[in-house]
């Protein structure tokens, strides 16, 4: 397993300090073509759902219904990813390179 990188690694802590159960988070990194996440809901006192993705506790969202919510989810995740590709792409020097991953989800 020395070719294989979690999919979220701290290359100066390693997973276990990211709290991952690397049981669970192993991936070829070469060979990555998908992508799973755990979305989890919780019914709310209120009503409706609130909602996250296990692997990414900070992005969240909720909705009145769980399909509500699983969808308002998906656009926090996709907003999150923007607003990071941006910053990131707005702090980048001219001898880094970047290269874009698409993944589709079923």
């Amino acid at each position: 397993m020395a070719d294989l990188l979690p999919l979220f690694y701290d290359h100066e802590n390693g997973p276990a300090d990211l709290g991952i159960d690397e049981s669970l988070q192993w991936h070829d990194p070469l060979s990555m073509n998908h992508l799973k996440l755990t979305m989890m809901f919780t019914p709310c006192e209120e009503g409706g759902f609130f909602a996250q993705f296990a692997e990414i506790p900070a992005v969240f969202s909720e909705g009145e219904t769980q399909e509500e919510a699983k969808a308002n989810l998906c656009d926090a995740l996709n907003e999150m990813s923007l607003a990071a590709r941006e910053r990131a792409v707005s702090e980048m020097t001219q001898s880094m390179r970047s290269e874009t991953l698409e993944l589709i989800a079923s």
